[in-house]
């Protein structure tokens, strides 16, 4: 697709290292219950931090908290599932001055979540509301994979309550490639 020493893609990528991926989410659910439950039954979650509150209120915590893991699953904006195949695996249309569109107008429209990384400052409670900011962070050489060729992007999700104290941050390493033709090499 381009030779080792010129690639014009990666090039405009580059210029747009730290830019905003989004104009910020506020999540349209506070932290609560329900959503803590299923987390627990659907990882066989059996601390009872999470749903025992007399336990809790004893604990070095003062009170029930959400699972560390679930940071993203406040965070993130709705999947949207009309679509997503013409979006090559997108969970939504991204939006016109996001950094990636350079990728996608050059024929790299398939992704795949490759590596995650999570830290929290500190745990979540019931009731708390949540925002976040996503910045593109890097993106590697072209690489040839069997799925076709492409690039591994790097994007840092900061979690912020209500007071825009930040609680956490994730990482998300994704392959943006150009999937392989039936019948090519």
């Amino acid at each position: 697709m381009v030779d080792s020493e010129h690639d014009p893609v990666r090039e405009i990528m580059l210029q747009r290292l730290g830019a905003n991926m989004d104009e910020g989410y506020v999540a349209p659910d506070g932290v609560n219950m329900p959503m803590i439950r299923g987390w627990v039954d659907a990882f066989a979650c059996e601390n009872p931090v999470y749903e025992d509150e007399q336990f809790a209120e004893k604990s070095r915590f003062g009170g029930v908290v959400a699972p560390f893991a679930m940071l993203p699953a406040w965070t993130m904006p709705r999947l949207e599932i009309e679509g997503i195949v013409e979006r090559g695996g997108f969970a939504s249309e991204p939006s016109e001055d996001t950094p990636l569109r350079p990728l996608e107008a050059a024929g790299f429209n398939r992704a795949l979540t490759t590596g995650y990384e999570l830290d929290i400052e500190r745990p979540l409670k019931p009731g708390e509301a949540l925002r976040s900011e996503t910045i593109f962070q890097s993106i590697s050489e072209l690489k040839k994979t069997a799925l076709g060729e492409g690039y591994f992007i790097a994007t840092r999700t900061n979690c912020f309550d209500g007071n825009d104290i930040a609680v956490g941050w994730y990482e998300l390493t994704i392959f943006i490639y150009c999937p392989h033709q039936l019948g090519e090499d």
